[in-house]
Protein backbone atom coordinates (compact mmCIF):
# COMPACT_ATOMS: atom_id res chain seq x y z
CA UNK A 1 0.00 0.00 0.00
CA UNK A 2 1.10 3.58 -0.88
CA UNK A 3 -0.10 6.95 0.74
CA UNK A 4 0.96 10.33 -0.62
CA UNK A 5 -0.64 13.36 1.15
CA UNK A 6 -0.38 16.89 1.05
CA UNK A 7 -0.68 19.73 4.08
CA UNK A 8 -1.06 23.38 3.11
CA UNK A 9 -2.02 26.40 4.46
CA UNK A 10 -4.78 28.29 2.40
CA UNK A 11 -7.12 31.47 4.52
CA UNK A 12 -5.48 30.58 7.58
CA UNK A 13 -6.47 26.84 7.69
CA UNK A 14 -4.71 24.28 6.87
CA UNK A 15 -5.81 21.57 4.80
CA UNK A 16 -5.09 17.99 4.22
CA UNK A 17 -5.05 15.82 1.23
CA UNK A 18 -4.21 12.07 1.00
CA UNK A 19 -4.12 9.41 -1.77
CA UNK A 20 -3.75 6.04 -1.23
CA UNK A 21 -2.67 3.12 -4.03
CA UNK A 22 -3.64 -0.12 -3.03
CA UNK A 23 -2.80 -3.54 -5.03
CA UNK A 24 -6.78 -4.45 -4.36
CA UNK A 25 -9.84 -2.71 -4.18
CA UNK A 26 -10.75 -3.30 -0.47
CA UNK A 27 -7.67 -5.03 0.64
CA UNK A 28 -7.18 -2.28 3.37
CA UNK A 29 -10.49 -3.37 5.53
CA UNK A 30 -8.33 -6.58 6.54
CA UNK A 31 -5.57 -4.51 8.51
CA UNK A 32 -6.74 -1.06 8.84
CA UNK A 33 -9.54 0.65 10.50
CA UNK A 34 -10.01 4.02 9.57
CA UNK A 35 -8.12 5.98 6.56
CA UNK A 36 -10.17 9.41 7.41
CA UNK A 37 -12.59 8.63 5.02
CA UNK A 38 -11.04 8.08 2.03
CA UNK A 39 -10.57 4.65 0.00
CA UNK A 40 -7.49 3.28 -1.58
CA UNK A 41 -7.24 3.61 -5.67
CA UNK A 42 -6.78 0.21 -7.06
CA UNK A 43 -3.62 -0.12 -8.82
CA UNK A 44 -3.66 -4.29 -9.56
CA UNK A 45 0.26 -4.09 -8.92
CA UNK A 46 0.59 -2.42 -12.31
CA UNK A 47 3.16 0.42 -11.28
CA UNK A 48 1.91 2.21 -14.75
CA UNK A 49 -1.49 2.14 -13.05
CA UNK A 50 -0.57 3.78 -9.83
CA UNK A 51 1.75 6.62 -11.97
CA UNK A 52 -1.26 7.37 -13.89
CA UNK A 53 -3.77 7.05 -10.82
CA UNK A 54 -1.52 9.36 -8.29
CA UNK A 55 -0.73 11.85 -11.41
CA UNK A 56 -4.90 11.86 -11.12
CA UNK A 57 -5.00 12.66 -7.85
CA UNK A 58 -1.75 15.30 -8.30
CA UNK A 59 -3.94 17.09 -10.44
CA UNK A 60 -6.73 17.73 -8.54
CA UNK A 61 -4.98 17.88 -5.37
CA UNK A 62 -2.09 20.20 -5.75
CA UNK A 63 -1.75 23.75 -6.91
CA UNK A 64 0.26 23.01 -9.29
CA UNK A 65 -1.53 23.35 -12.88
CA UNK A 66 1.67 22.26 -14.97
CA UNK A 67 1.70 18.49 -13.84
CA UNK A 68 2.22 16.13 -16.99
CA UNK A 69 0.07 14.14 -18.98
CA UNK A 70 -0.31 9.88 -18.12
CA UNK A 71 0.86 8.84 -20.73
CA UNK A 72 3.91 11.49 -21.10
CA UNK A 73 4.95 9.99 -17.46
CA UNK A 74 3.77 6.67 -18.02
CA UNK A 75 6.46 6.68 -21.33
CA UNK A 76 9.45 8.31 -18.80
CA UNK A 77 8.55 5.51 -16.39
CA UNK A 78 9.13 2.95 -18.65
CA UNK A 79 12.39 4.56 -20.07
CA UNK A 80 14.29 4.72 -16.40
CA UNK A 81 12.23 1.53 -16.05
CA UNK A 82 14.76 0.66 -19.13
CA UNK A 83 17.70 1.70 -17.99
CA UNK A 84 17.62 1.26 -14.12
CA UNK A 85 19.86 -1.31 -13.41
CA UNK A 86 22.39 0.50 -15.29
CA UNK A 87 21.88 3.93 -13.97
CA UNK A 88 22.03 2.05 -10.57
CA UNK A 89 25.46 0.30 -11.12
CA UNK A 90 26.59 3.66 -12.33
CA UNK A 91 25.81 5.27 -9.11
CA UNK A 92 27.98 2.52 -7.11
CA UNK A 93 24.70 0.17 -6.04
CA UNK A 94 23.41 -2.90 -6.44
CA UNK A 95 20.49 -2.92 -8.83
CA UNK A 96 17.90 -5.13 -5.99
CA UNK A 97 19.00 -3.29 -3.38
CA UNK A 98 19.23 0.73 -3.64
CA UNK A 99 18.27 2.37 -0.15
CA UNK A 100 15.43 4.39 -0.40
CA UNK A 101 16.87 8.29 -0.02
CA UNK A 102 19.34 7.10 -2.57
CA UNK A 103 16.57 5.82 -5.30
CA UNK A 104 15.05 8.96 -4.98
CA UNK A 105 18.41 11.06 -5.05
CA UNK A 106 19.17 8.47 -8.13
CA UNK A 107 15.42 9.34 -9.97
CA UNK A 108 15.57 12.95 -9.46
CA UNK A 109 19.19 13.05 -10.84
CA UNK A 110 17.88 11.43 -14.08
CA UNK A 111 14.28 13.68 -14.23
CA UNK A 112 16.87 16.62 -14.70
CA UNK A 113 19.35 15.34 -17.13
CA UNK A 114 18.00 12.24 -19.08
CA UNK A 115 14.15 12.49 -19.24
CA UNK A 116 13.20 13.68 -22.55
Amino acid sequence: MVGCGQIRQQWGQELKQTMVLDIEAHRHHKFISDLSGRDPHEHRGDPEVALDKLRSWLRSASPRKTIQAGPLLVNAFRQFQANRDQIARSAGFDPLNIPYLDFTDIVASWLVTARP
